[in-house]
């Protein structure tokens, strides 16, 4: 509870919000500001000798009822501050407050099993050293480890794919083969048995061809993403966010219309970028059934903030998914229900 009687801006924010049904507590606001997540209140002098009042910032309304909806007992202020951040559009976090949030994530939602390799690594090395030294652990990992827990893993699919996936960030895919990340792609992605079968093939296909042997790990140790994700300027953020709201986005209203209307010109044009889009080819294969959630979304941005070449083809895919279906798919569906 704050120590201090809310100043009548602080009772008019609260009044504001109520109008919007959003119940805030003063603690709250205080809170709030000192993660920055809201600006702390603007002062205005009113005149020599006369003192300073408050001044009400109609943007820290909007930030505060965006944060009361989705607030709730006990939620870490980074989980609330992505949460805004990926399903509230037109009211943005701060710069500082965003990528403090997305530090947390990868520190306290990514890392796993990930973690506990570089931390098994150890030790001054340099970057190069800690890579080999991760390496080794990774590879400890699966040749010690994991049979000792295959009996508890098997109990346990969504955690026995985030250690898949972590030993392939580190080892790269064929470390562990392509029926086995196929199979932590789908637990991990939310798929069914068809989904899994699309994606064995073709993880398959490029384990025939060596393509899979010659994958490298992609994901650094847990410090490293963090120090690359904060490199990048709040703009770049930002438009991640955006490519993975167009493209997931996309992808559900081509999963919509790919089922009433196969043979639609407009379904028939996204198919074609399966020639050119290894991402569009694993999404097509998860059931998208709705809006992801902020915890899907930011493991995609900050994917797409560590591998520039997925960044760029993401923001293409999302862009040309909504051209073809945004505002199109009623009339893609009546078409094929008046034929």
């Amino acid at each position: 509870m704050s120590r201090t009687p809310p100043s009548q801006t602080d009772l008019e924010i609260i009044r504001l919000a109520s109008l919007h049904q959003v119940v805030v507590s003063h603690s709250q606001l205080e809170r709030w500001r000192s993660a920055g997540l809201i600006p702390r209140n603007k002062r205005v002098g009113r005149g020599r000798g006369r003192g300073s009042e408050s001044f009400l910032d109609p943007h820290v309304v909007e930030m505060v009822v965006a944060a009361g909806k989705h607030a709730s007992q006990g939620m870490p202020i980074g989980e609330l501050t992505l949460r805004i951040f990926t399903m509230e559009f037109g009211v943005e976090p701060s710069e500082s407050a965003t990528k403090n949030a997305l530090a947390w994530y990868i520190e306290n939602r990514m890392g796993g099993i990930l973690r506990h390799v570089y931390k098994a690594a150890g030790g001054e090395a340099n970057e190069e050293e800690q890579e080999d030294k991760a390496t080794q652990a990774a590879q400890t990992y699966i040749n010690i480890l994991n049979p000792k827990l295959r009996r508890l893993l098997r109990q346990h699919p969504r955690w026995k794919a985030a250690v898949d996936l972590s030993i392939t960030g580190v080892l790269g895919p064929s470390a562990i083969g392509a029926d086995v990340l196929a199979e932590a792609l789908n637990v991990t992605l939310g798929g069914d048995d068809d989904s899994y079968e699309y994606l064995r093939s073709r993880l398959e296909k490029y384990e025939n061809s060596g393509e899979l042997q010659q994958s490298r790990g992609f994901f650094p140790a847990p410090d490293l993403q963090v120090e690359i994700m904060q490199q990048h300027d709040y703009r770049t953020v930002v438009r991640a966010r955006d490519a993975v709201v167009a493209t997931l986005g996309g992808m559900f209203l081509y999963h919509i219309c790919s089922i009433k209307a196969p043979n639609h010109p407009r379904v028939q044009a996204a198919e074609m970028l399966s020639s050119i889009s290894p991402s569009f080819n694993l999404l097509r294969a998860i059931p998208i059934t709705g809006r992801p959630n902020w915890d899907t979304s930011c493991k995609y941005i900050i994917y797409l903030l560590l591998v520039e070449k997925i960044f760029k083809e993401w923001e293409l895919l999302g862009s040309v998914l909504l051209s073809l279906f945004q505002g199109h798919v009623r009339d893609i569906l009546r078409t094929t229900h008046i034929s």
